[in-house]
C-alpha cells in the first residue's frame, strides 16, 4: 500500500513537471515568455526600492496583480528581491507576499473584488513587518503605520496598470517609475550624480517633449518630493519645480531647446536655493541627462513617450473639415424632415377640427328627410322639441349598442303621435350607418396620418444620430506627428492622416512608395508602438489618383456568442431569430426576436424586424434611434405579419459600456462579480399597444472581462422558481452547458412543452 502511494505521488510529481515544460514551451511559443520575465524582474527590483527603512514597493506591486495570471510570476519575484536586497529582514515581507499570492489562489472568481486589494496589502504588512516593528519598540508605530499607507496607497496606483482610463494609467506608469527612482536613490556615480535624479530629470523632459507643460509641472514637483520625503528636507521638489514652471512660461518646444534651458534653470535654482556642492551636483545631472536626452533617436523618444505618459498623449481634438461638411449636410436634411413631420401634424389637427360631428347631427338629418312634408312636424320639433330630443336621447344608447334601431326601441307615446315612426326610424338607420362609416374613415385617415408622421419623426432622429456620429470623428494633429516621424525613417514623400470615430483609432498612409510597401508589415509595428496601441492589418483602398492604406485600431474587448435552440415540435424551422455583428465603429450588437406562433410564419416576421434595426445600426445609428426609425413599419404590419418581440445588446468594443432595450421580451440576466442582475421589458411588443410610439429607454451598464449575458425567448427564463434559474446561471461558467441547461429546465414545464425555445449567451473576453 505504501509503494503504491510512493509510486503515485511520483507518477503525480513527474506529470506535474510535464504539465510546467509544456506550459512553458507553449509560452516561449506565443511569445509570453518575454513579458513573464520583465514583470519577473519588476517584482524583483521593486522590492529593493525603499523609503529609508520602509519596503512597501514589492508588496503593493503584488498585491495589485492578486487576481491576475501574473500573480505568481511578481510574487516570485518580489520574494526572491526581498532576500537578495534584504536577507534576513525581508522575511516579515516575503510572509506578505505569500498572504496576497494565497488571497488570489483561494478565492473563488465569483467573489473577487479588486477594491479590497489596498486593504488586504495594508493589513497584510501590518501583521507581519508592523508587528515585528512594534515588538522592537512601540516607538516604531508611527513607521509601521506610514508603512500600511504607502502599502496601500502604491497598491491602489499599481492597480491603474490594467486600467482602460488614460489619466489613472499615466498615474500608475508614474507610480511604477517612482519605484525604480526609488531602488537606485542609493546609487551615484562619480559621487555627485544621482542615477535617481537623472531619471527624474529624464521624465522631466518626457513630460514637456510628450506630454506638455501641465504634465511636466506635476511630474516636477512629484518626483521632488518623493526625493524629499526620503531625504527629510523640501529641496529637489523647489528645484524642479521652478524650472518645469519657467519653461511652461517660455513654451518652450524641440527637445534641444527643452535640455537646455532646463540645464540652466535649474542649476541658478540649486546655486540659490543650495550650496556649491549641492549646485555643481544638478548642474552635472542635468547636463548627463541632457547628453543621453538629444543623441536618443526620435523614434525611441516617440515610443518612450507613449509608453510612459498615457494620459498625457491625448491632444485636444480638432474637427475635420470634411465632417463638418458631412454634419451641416446632414443637419440641413434632419431640419427638412422635421418640418415635414410638423406640418402632416398640423394638417391632422385642423382636419380633426373640422370633420370632428355629434351623434346629434344623424336625427337632425333624418329629421329633414322623414319629417319634412309632415303636417305636425313643427309640433315635435319646435313646440315640442324638449319631448322629442329626450326621445332620441334615450334611443342613442340602444343605437350605438345594436347600431340599428326598431319600432320596439321607440318609447309608445312617441311612436303612437308619429305619423310616418317607419321612416324616420328608417332615416335614422341609414343616417347612423353614413355617420359610423365617417368616423371609421377618419380614424382610419387619422391612423395613417399619424403612422406617417411617426415614420419621418423616425428618420429625422436616425439622420440626427447619423449626424453627431459625423461630428464625433476627430482628428489629432499631435498622433499625426508623432506617425509621420516613424515614416521619415521608412519613405521619406509618405505622410499619415490619424482620427478617431466612436473611440476607434485610425491611421490613413498615403504616398508609400511601392518599394516601401514590402516593410509594410515593419512600418504597421512601429507606429503601433509609436501609439502604444494595437491596430489590425493594413487595408489597401484604391483611390484615383494614389493608394491609400488604412489601420484602424483592434477593440479591447471581444465577444462570444452561444446559442441553444430548441424548435417546436413538428416543425423544422425555429419562430425565433437571432443576430450579431460588430459594426466599424466598433459596437458589438446582439439580438434576440420571438415571432408570433411557431415555425417559418413567425422566423421571417422576427427576422424582418431585426434585419430592419441592423440596417440602421450598421449604418451608425444608435440602437435607440435605429428601433425608433422601424417602430412605424412594425406597427403597421402587426395584422398581416403578427407581432415579434425586441430584444436587443449593444455592447462599446473599447470601453464596456452598454445597452439594454426591450420590447416585449423575456428577462435577461447579467452576471458580474460574482452576483445575478434581472432585466425585465417594461414596453409591449411594437404595434401591440400605442406605448410602443415612442422608444423604450434602454437600461445601461458595463461589462467587463468575464461577465456574462443570457438572453432567452418564449419565458425560457421567466417560468419556474426565479432563485433556482439564478444559482444555475450563478454556479454554471461554461457557456455551452449553460444554454443547455436552460433549454432543458424549460423544456420540462408544462407550458413551454409545445414551443420554440432560443437562448443566447454572451461572454466578454478581454482582447490581449
Amino acid at each position: 500500500m505504501m509503494k503504491e502511494k510512493v509510486s503515485g505521488g511520483i507518477l503525480n510529481v513527474k506529470k506535474l513537471g510535464e504539465t510546467l515544460v509544456l506550459r512553458g514551451k507553449k509560452a516561449l511559443k506565443e511569445k509570453e515568455g518575454m513579458n513573464y520575465a520583465l514583470w519577473l524582474l519588476a517584482g524583483f527590483l521593486s522590492s529593493g526600492a525603499s523609503f529609508g527603512t520602509m519596503h512597501p514597493f514589492g508588496i503593493a506591486l503584488c498585491s495589485a496583480f492578486t487576481f491576475t495570471n501574473l500573480n505568481i510570476v511578481i510574487a516570485f519575484g518580489a520574494a526572491l528581491g526581498y532576500t537578495f536586497f534584504l536577507s534576513g529582514d525581508g522575511l516579515c515581507y516575503m510572509g506578505a507576499v505569500l498572504v496576497m499570492v494565497s488571497l488570489g489562489v483561494m478565492t473563488a472568481k465569483e467573489s473577487r473584488h479588486r477594491s479590497i486589494l489596498p486593504f488586504a496589502s495594508a493589513i497584510a504588512v501590518g501583521f507581519t513587518s508592523g508587528l515585528i516593528r512594534l515588538s522592537e519598540s512601540l516607538a516604531n508605530w508611527g513607521i509601521a503605520s506610514a508603512e500600511m499607507v504607502l502599502t496601500a496607497l502604491l497598491t491602489y496606483c499599481f492597480m491603474g496598470l490594467e486600467s482602460e482610463d488614460n489619466t489613472r494609467k499615466t498615474v500608475a506608469r508614474t507610480a511604477f517609475y517612482i519605484t525604480f527612482i526609488m531602488f537606485f536613490s542609493r546609487m551615484h556615480l562619480f559621487t555627485y550624480i544621482s542615477l535617481a535624479r537623472c531619471l527624474i530629470i529624464f521624465a522631466i523632459f518626457i513630460y514637456m517633449y510628450a506630454g506638455g507643460a501641465q504634465g511636466s509641472v506635476m511630474t516636477a514637483i512629484s518626483f521632488g518630493m518623493v526625493l524629499d520625503i526620503s531625504r527629510g528636507d523640501i529641496f529637489y521638489s523647489g528645484i524642479y519645480g521652478i524650472s518645469a514652471v519657467v519653461m511652461s512660461l517660455m513654451k518652450v518646444s524641440g527637445k534641444y531647446q527643452i535640455a537646455l534651458i532646463y540645464t540652466i534653470i535649474s542649476a541658478v535654482a540649486a546655486f540659490v536655493c543650495g550650496d556649491m556642492l549641492t549646485g555643481l551636483s544638478a548642474l552635472l545631472e542635468s547636463m548627463t541627462t541632457t547628453l543621453i536626452f538629444v543623441t536618443l533617436p526620435q523614434s525611441v523618444l516617440e515610443r518612450t513617450a507613449s509608453l510612459f505618459c498615457a494620459a498625457s498623449a491625448s491632444p485636444k481634438p480638432q474637427k475635420m473639415t470634411k465632417s463638418d461638411n458631412i454634419k451641416d449636410r446632414l443637419s440641413a436634411f434632419s431640419n427638412a424632415i422635421d418640418h415635414v413631420y410638423e406640418t402632416i401634424e398640423r394638417v391632422g389637427t385642423m382636419g380633426n377640427g373640422k370633420t370632428d360631428e355629434n351623434i346629434s347631427a344623424v336625427f337632425d338629418k333624418a329629421a329633414d328627410t322623414a319629417c319634412r312634408k309632415c303636417p305636425i312636424a313643427g309640433n315635435c320639433w319646435d313646440k315640442d322639441y324638449m319631448t322629442t330630443y329626450g326621445v332620441m336621447n334615450d334611443i342613442t344608447a340602444t343605437l350605438r349598442k345594436k347600431g340599428f334601431i326598431t319600432n320596439t326601441d321607440m318609447p309608445y307615446h312617441f311612436a303612437a303621435r308619429c305619423l310616418n315612426i317607419n321612416k324616420l326610424i328608417g332615416a335614422i338607420n341609414q343616417e347612423y350607418s353614413l355617420y359610423i362609416r365617417r368616423k371609421t374613415r377618419e380614424n382610419e385617415e387619422n391612423g395613417r396620418r399619424k403612422l406617417v408622421a411617426r415614420q419621418y419623426a423616425g428618420m429625422q432622429r436616425a439622420i440626427v444620430s447619423l449626424s453627431e456620429s459625423a461630428a464625433g470623428t476627430e482628428y489629432y494633429p499631435d498622433y499625426e506627428k508623432r506617425v509621420n516621424s516613424v515614416l521619415v525613417c521608412y519613405d521619406k514623400k509618405a505622410r499619415a492622416t490619424v482620427y478617431a470615430s466612436n473611440g476607434r483609432m485610425c491611421v490613413e498612409i498615403a504616398g508609400l512608395d511601392k518599394t516601401t510597401e514590402a516593410d509594410l508589415h515593419q512600418i504597421s509595428d512601429s507606429i503601433a508602438l509609436c501609439l502604444g496601441r494595437e491596430f489590425y492589418k493594413a487595408e489597401k483602398i484604391n483611390m484615383s489618383k494614389n493608394t491609400l492604406w488604412r489601420m484602424r485600431e483592434k477593440e479591447k474587448f471581444s465577444v462570444s456568442v452561444n446559442v441553444g435552440i430548441r424548435e417546436k415540435k413538428g416543425e423544422e424551422i425555429c419562430g425565433d431569430c437571432y443576430m450579431y455583428f460588430v459594426t466599424d465603429d466598433g459596437r458589438a450588437v446582439i439580438m434576440l426576436s420571438d415571432g408570433m406562433g411557431s415555425g417559418e410564419e413567425a422566423h421571417l416576421a422576427a427576422n424582418s424586424a431585426l434585419s430592419l434595426i441592423a440596417r440602421f445600426v450598421k449604418a451608425g445609428c444608435s440602437m435607440e434611434e435605429s428601433v425608433q426609425a422601424i417602430l412605424p413599419v412594425l406597427s403597421m404590419n402587426v395584422d398581416k405579419t403578427g407581432f415579434a418581440t425586441l430584444d436587443l445588446l449593444e455592447i462599446n468594443m473599447f470601453s464596456g459600456e452598454s445597452k439594454l432595450l426591450k420590447y416585449g421580451a423575456s428577462p435577461t440576466y447579467i452576471k458580474r462579480h460574482g452576483k445575478v442582475q434581472k432585466f425585465t421589458s417594461s414596453a409591449f411588443p411594437p404595434g401591440l399597444e400605442e406605448s410602443t410610439e415612442s422608444v423604450n429607454k434602454p437600461s445601461c451598464f458595463r461589462l467587463n472581462e468575464g461577465n456574462i449575458v443570457v438572453m432567452g425567448t418564449d419565458g425560457v427564463l421567466e417560468e419556474g422558481d426565479i432563485n433556482q434559474l439564478e444559482s444555475l446561471i450563478k454556479a454554471e461558467d461554461d457557456p455551452n452547458t449553460l444554454a443547455t441547461g436552460l433549454i432543458d429546465k424549460a423544456s420540462h414545464t408544462k407550458d413551454r412543452i409545445n414551443d420554440d425555445m432560443t437562448v443566447l449567451i454572451a461572454t466578454m473576453k478581454k482582447i490581449r
